[in-house]
């Protein structure tokens, strides 16, 4: 299996941790702002003493600290940190349809068994690969070593769905960069060793291009393969986890 079981689900659970560590962020940013506000309320300060020799004569002197500004400020911080990234996350996504297709999911389920023995009937346009528990599709272009999916190097499009027990589908999308001449199924020859210049994962669900070999005409559009797949699953009894 490329990528390994154990890549593949390291980067699922990075990718699932993600809005947490956004909770964490706002959710704490908030609950530091409120204790800074709180305490300056209050009016709530810390006092220190100062000494100092003065021609020999010790002098004592007092200095009052208000943490609560500086609580507050920390969480103003912490939140517009969150603000940023959400940002940032908002424009990477703008090329991005409004929201994917929601299909009904059917009362009639397929067990994970008879699911990896109905992949066959996902179109044929479409390549799919069962690596254990897991679903690999992606297109079915001609092999050809000049054949490339982008400009700056042979890029493989996959979506990788690790298949639950509870009804439950993970998803995750791999581009894979290769410099080597590969076929379109990572298992194709398991004798061929597979040089790969990096793997990426997450969800790379929207690109679209057109490609032309031999006088026949290709299109990526992923975000046709995300619901037609998503739709495939529902009319089985799954729906993403």
């Amino acid at each position: 299996m490329f990528p390994s079981e154990k890549a593949r689900n390291r980067a699922m659970a990075l990718q699932k941790s993600i809005p947490l560590i956004f909770k964490i962020l706002a959710g704490t940013g908030c609950f530091i702002f409120i204790l800074g506000l709180l305490l300056k309320i209050n009016n709530y300060s810390m006092t220190g003493r100062v000494y100092t020799n003065i021609n020999g004569v010790e002098h004592t002197s007092y200095s009052v600290f208000y943490p609560g500004t500086f609580i507050m400020i920390f969480g103003i911080g912490q939140f517009t940190i969150f603000l940023i990234l959400l940002l940032i996350r908002k424009l990477l996504h703008t090329h991005k349809p409004k929201d994917d297709i929601a299909f009904p999911i059917s009362s009639n389920y397929y067990t994970p068994f008879n699911l990896f023995n109905s992949v066959n009937t996902i179109d044929s346009k479409y390549l799919v690969t069962v690596n254990g528990n897991w679903i690999d599709v992606t297109y079915n272009f001609p092999m050809n070593s000049n054949y490339k999916l982008s400009s700056d190097g042979r890029l493989k499009y996959y979506k990788l769905y690790r298949i639950n027990n509870n009804r439950t589908y993970d998803e995750i999308d791999c581009l894979f960069y290769s410099n080597a001449n590969l076929s379109n199924n990572f298992n194709s020859n398991p004798n061929t060793t597979i040089l790969a210049k990096h793997v990426k994962f997450g969800k790379f669900r929207y690109r679209f291009s057109n490609k032309t070999f031999n006088g026949q005409s290709y299109t990526i559009d992923t975000k046709n393969l995300t619901n037609y797949m998503r739709k495939w699953f529902a009319e089985r009894g799954y729906s993403e986890n």
